[in-house]
């Protein structure tokens, strides 16, 4: 009887032993898919003497359908940490004074390209939003985007710019992801032509509003 109760005892042990280990693991495996695909950096400035601004964000793993999918028909992207994976950057834009002012056309284009490491059907949208934003919850339309289907890469034009400070947010959505690290290349754009030309923004704007639906 003894062995017997022993035999029982250390099995239980074992097991114990092995569901701490699983959720641990899980517990782990959570915080990565949170953490993970974190932008590095996650902040940047651009100015007229800074150049480009780069980042990387990924690899992303876990998949947002946001705006469009689990059956919900939003107005913009779905962001948490949890549910619906988002990257987010903080772009800060200085501009000197007058300089839209001789610079009528000027704007900041926003690249998001990537190398699928799939099936070749991965799909990465750009959502920018003026301010400091973070959760979102479907509800908020993007300032600029572009979220096409399929189509690699993803650049978005903010336009009109402001002389002074002005706070962007970057949110990426993985809207079918397999795996990738993406790039993200943030350049500000003098314009040309005189004042009055129309500027950058409107078509790349248009573009993007399509996307998903097709």
């Amino acid at each position: 009887m003894q062995k017997t109760t022993n035999s029982r005892s250390a099995l239980f042990l074992v097991r114990a032993a092995v569901a701490c280990a699983l959720f641990c693991f899980a517990i782990l495996l959570g915080v990565f898919s949170i953490v993970s695909f974190a932008s590095t950096p996650s902040s940047g400035t651009l100015t007229t003497a800074s150049g480009p601004v780069a980042y990387t964000a990924g690899p992303f793993v876990q998949p947002n359908p946001s705006p469009l999918g689990l059956g919900q028909l939003d107005t913009g992207p779905r962001c948490n940490s949890t549910t619906f994976p988002c990257d987010s950057f903080d772009l800060t834009v200085t501009l000197p004074a007058g300089y839209t002012g001789t610079h009528c056309n000027a704007a900041v284009k926003v690249t998001l390209s990537w190398v699928d490491t799939g099936t070749g059907q991965s799909d990465y949208d750009l959502y920018i939003y003026e301010g400091v934003v973070g959760n979102l919850g479907g509800n908020t339309p993007a300032d600029f985007q572009s979220a096409t289907s399929g189509y690699r890469p993803e650049i978005a034009t903010v336009a009109p710019l402001k002389d002074g400070t002005t706070h962007y947010t970057i949110k990426i959505v993985p809207f079918q992801p397999t795996g990738e690290t993406v790039n993200v290349k943030i350049e500000l754009l003098p314009g040309s032509g005189g004042c009055g030309t129309p500027g950058f923004g409107s078509a790349d704007k248009t573009q993007a509003n399509s996307p998903h639906y097709l």
